[in-house]
């Protein structure tokens, strides 16, 4: 659910930003799927693969700019941190 989250997310920013609804589902999905897909089958980390597509003054380095100064990583392991809190919860319940 949090990727499927993360992947509206992008899909309605490429809506915003004049995508079609169509391309903008295909884009962020096949974009998903590449890295996936990447990350598996090339046995590469993740900092391995955002170096490998990640031009100097590129599309993808202006767009690590904004999510390195934004707070995204203290968001992302709140929400694992409050999944597996309620996770230990529902455990002790049964």
């Amino acid at each position: 659910a949090f990727f499927a989250y993360l992947l509206d997310c992008v899909i309605k920013a490429g809506i915003a930003e004049g995508l079609d609804k169509d391309n903008a589902h295909l884009m962020a999905e096949q974009t998903m799927l590449g890295t996936a897909s990447l990350l598996m089958h090339e046995n590469m980390n993740p900092a391995q693969l955002i170096k490998v597509v990640s031009s100097a003054k590129g599309t993808t380095s202006a767009g690590l700019e904004v999510l390195e100064g934004s707070a995204i990583d203290r968001i992302l392991a709140d929400t694992i941190r409050a999944a597996a809190r309620r996770s230990k919860e529902l455990s002790k319940s049964t």
